[in-house]
């Protein structure tokens, strides 16, 4: 019966083989393509039954003598095994764990600007959108599946943020999703995170594998192969509380003056002894309490305001004189605009003099470097009905006649 619920039968040895005491020897092979098999389980085993027949050879008058430690042993190894298609029950779980994968951390900021946030800003709420898709052979099946994720900075591995995901009816190009957070680990403010992914079919599990007869390797029986690919989103949501002072660089952009277009900017610019005033009282009702800071750098300056090194913006900016002394326009004031807690108003004054005013007025384009110093604060979350109130005026002052800076701007 070739094709048996009980067990396949057929003649490995192809009729009677002589073994000789003390000898190994290798019987041929039994080509078993084509036939479906059905074994038997102990445990998590899967058996196939092979029955023995022994013979001695006809009698020759020789004496034997038989040794309690005498051994007659048969092995049968599987050569090459591979099959089109099977259902079963999984007996034992099945469990994959891919290698670390490390994802670089994107950043719009400097590393030192980082570097100043690490330890002082924390995030309250930082989540992780994972998209996975299942890749399978043809009409395959899993009745379920099991992903579980790790997400850790490399460099603090103690702080993990892991989720054992179950996803069910598995079949090719199926798509999930989850959440999970991991604020935990972002609030280290890591250069690069590391994931590691481990994939379990369980126990007990039903399971349609196709393999469309590719070959085995390495002795194994032919398998299916499953691939998983994974995306991973971090949305950081405006919730944080700050423990200490922090700084942020917050990068630069040009901007241009153009005195042939604007008349008061024509008029100011021909006076002598010039000051300008900016006044400026904000109501704020949101979760930043900060001090704002600008850094003008005038015509030719503006290539090399970006070479400054955070440490070094931050040190022109504070200190009072020393941005002048380098060529630049310290605009907001070593003092900054306060953005102050929220529900409260504060009032700012900036004075710049004409030592300050003429290189910006001398020159048609200037780069303007912005940072902000993040002040201590409790818990609080920005809600989108928060906004920023500004009330501002300008007062500018300087000494010419009347008539010099009316002909001087005629067309």
């Amino acid at each position: 019966n070739f094709d048996s619920v009980h067990y396949y039968s057929g003649e490995i040895t192809q009729g009677a083989l002589l073994i000789p005491a003390r000898t190994n020897s290798n019987f041929g092979k039994l080509n078993l393509s084509g036939n479906r098999l059905f074994p038997t389980w102990d445990g998590t085993q899967s058996v196939t039954q092979v029955d023995y027949y022994i013979s001695t050879p006809a009698p020759h008058g020789a004496r034997i003598t038989l040794s309690a430690g005498d051994l007659l042993t048969f092995t049968i190894t599987p050569v090459a095994v591979s099959f089109s298609q099977f259902k079963g029950t999984m007996r034992q779980a099945y469990t994959k764990a891919s290698d670390t994968q490390f994802v670089p951390v994107s950043c719009p900021w400097k590393k030192e600007a980082v570097d100043s946030l690490r330890g002082k800003f924390f995030f309250n709420r930082v989540v992780s959108h994972i998209n996975d898709s299942v890749g399978m052979p043809g009409p395959s099946w899993i009745e379920r599946f099991q992903m579980h994720i790790d997400i850790f900075d490399p460099k603090n591995k103690a702080d993990v943020s892991d989720t054992t995901a179950e996803f069910a009816d598995v079949r090719n190009t199926e798509r999930d999703s989850l959440n999970l957070a991991v604020t935990k680990v972002i609030n280290h403010f890591p250069d690069t995170i590391a994931i590691v992914l481990k994939s379990t079919i369980p126990i007990n599990t039903k399971i349609i594998a196709i393999n469309d007869n590719k070959p085995s390797t390495g002795g194994d029986l032919g398998g299916m192969t499953i691939h998983t690919f994974t995306n991973y989103v971090i949305s950081a949501f405006f919730d944080w509380h700050i423990t200490d002072t922090a700084f942020m660089d917050l990068g630069s952009t040009n901007f241009h003056i153009d005195s042939s277009l604007d008349f008061t900017v024509g008029i100011f610019k021909k006076m002598a002894d010039r000051s300008a005033g900016f006044d400026m009282n904000i109501f704020n009702n949101t979760n930043v309490t900060a001090r704002l800071f600008a850094l003008v750098a005038p015509g030719q300056m503006r290539f090399q305001i970006d070479s400054l090194s955070s440490s070094q913006f931050i040190n022109m900016v504070k200190t009072p004189g020393k941005a002048e002394l380098s060529g630049y326009v310290n605009i907001l004031g070593a003092g900054g605009i306060l953005i102050p807690p929220r529900d409260s108003t504060v009032h700012n004054s900036v004075m710049l003099d004409d030592a300050q005013i003429d290189p910006m007025l001398s020159a048609d384009t200037s780069r303007m470097r912005w940072g902000m110093e993040f002040l201590p604060k409790s818990n609080d979350a920005l809600a989108d009905t928060d906004y920023v109130k500004i009330n501002s005026w300008l007062t500018i002052e300087g000494l010419n006649s009347f008539g010099s800076l009316i002909n001087g701007n005629k067309k």
